[in-house]
């Protein structure tokens, strides 16, 4: 196997290899060199960000003996070349792999829940625990995992062979490991096989957030942020929250209490708005039906109003429809758009699905519904305002229909 220094020594960010073999491949040239820094992606960590030879790597691939860097240059077969992989991307991923150790280790300590999924991104990390834990239970994980920084613990490796693993009290093996096989150790927290990459101590991460958690099948996935993208949550998190209490004039400790005050207000203007509006309905149907133009099938009343929603005339028409045997057609502007909404009574035989399907057509609109009601709505043009009144022409002519 080669030499794979970022398994003893993550924090070592270069070295010089020698080229064991160049080979031509689809997006460019396959190196494999005999040691490396680089580290290819495994265990859910992605790869590392890097060079060789100075020529950017492109894409990594591990065949659990060999690792071949893709590049865009090919190199001479005994080239002695330097490999230097990207600190920060480098730090980042050792923080996030080394806070998901600590967190999935106590989570077994904890509640005896156990790591059944994990998944590393570039901007995202999450964890899959096999039992539910409420927000009370991940709290206490998220602080006795923050202790763990605290105490600053050393992260320690070792290689053993198969014979000496089950005498290791571990959390987790890995069973595609197979010889030589990597234990990552973070005393009083964790114990696991492991491939990634990790930071020195626990000190170095910095922090641990877990910034949301769902039900996910018989468990709870847990999104976790460490380090730098812990301190990013909180700094994104703090200026909304200092924004939201800005707008209401107060402190960000009193920004909740106001947001939910106004909700609270604002569910009551819309009751009351909800109330008003059915009167204006009921008023507005009665006038409407008093005018309305009598058909061998019914009533037909037909409206355009140049200000209305889809909640308005659904509201509108219903109201037409329960206080009289009619038709009702109900259009309404609002801004760049035409709403319609296309209605029967119960004693009336006509189709406001098929009538619908008309409208569509007329108004380069889209839209529809069953035979008791239809809706649609169009884009306002000077078109669809002049169709307006031969709508209300072919609706009349189907209701006077024998």
């Amino acid at each position: 196997m080669d030499e794979r220094i970022y398994y003893t020594e993550p924090q070592t960010l270069t070295c010089e290899a020698e080229v064991m073999s160049c080979e031509k491949v689809k997006d460019g040239y396959e190196v494999h060199v005999n040691r490396t820094v680089i580290f290819p992606s495994g265990g859910g960590q992605p790869r590392d960000r890097g060079t060789v030879a100075g020529h950017e790597v492109l894409a990594a691939r591990d065949d659990g003996e060999a690792i071949y860097y893709t590049i865009d240059t090919p190199l001479s077969v005994g080239d002695v070349v330097k490999l230097e992989t990207q600190a920060e991307v480098r730090l980042d991923h050792s923080q996030q792999h080394s806070g998901e150790h600590i967190v999935s280790g106590l989570a077994k300590k904890l509640f005896g829940a156990a790591n059944v999924g994990f998944h590393m991104a570039e901007d995202y990390m999450t964890i899959d625990l096999d039992m539910m834990l409420d927000r009370a239970q991940l709290s206490a994980l998220e602080s006795a995992a923050n202790d763990v920084i605290y105490r600053d613990v050393p992260i320690t490796y070792a290689l053993v062979g198969d014979d000496e693993l089950e005498h290791i009290e571990l959390r987790k093996r890995s069973e595609k490991a197979k010889g030589l096989i990597r234990i990552v150790t973070i005393d009083g927290a964790d114990s696991c096989t492991c491939c990634g990459t990790h930071v020195k101590s626990t000190g170095c991460i910095g922090a641990i957030k877990i910034v949301d958690f769902v039900k996910y099948k018989a468990g709870v996935r847990i999104w976790l942020a460490c380090g730098k993208r812990a301190m990013n949550d909180y700094d994104k998190k703090h200026t909304e929250l200092a924004a939201i209490a800005k707008n209401f004039s107060t402190k960000w400790t009193n920004a909740h209490e106001a947001v939910m005050k106004q909700s609270k207000e604002l569910a009551s203007a819309k009751r009351e708005l909800k109330k008003r509006t059915l009167e204006l309905c009921d008023y507005k149907a009665k006038k409407l039906i008093e005018q309305a133009a009598d058909t061998r099938r019914g009533k037909l009343v037909f409206v355009f109003e140049e200000d209305g929603g889809m909640d308005y005339i659904k509201t509108l028409s219903e109201r037409i429809c329960t206080f009289s045997n009619a038709f009702a057609a109900v259009f309404a502007r609002c801004g760049s758009t035409i709403f319609y909404r296309l209605m029967r009574s119960e004693g009336v035989n006509a189709s406001a699905g098929e009538i619908c399907r008309a409208v569509n057509v007329a108004l380069n609109g889209k839209g529809g519904g069953r035979d008791d009601s239809a809706q649609g709505s169009a884009d306002v043009s000077d078109a669809s305002v002049a169709a307006i009144e031969q709508i209300k022409s072919y609706i009349g002519n189907v209701l006077n229909a024998k």
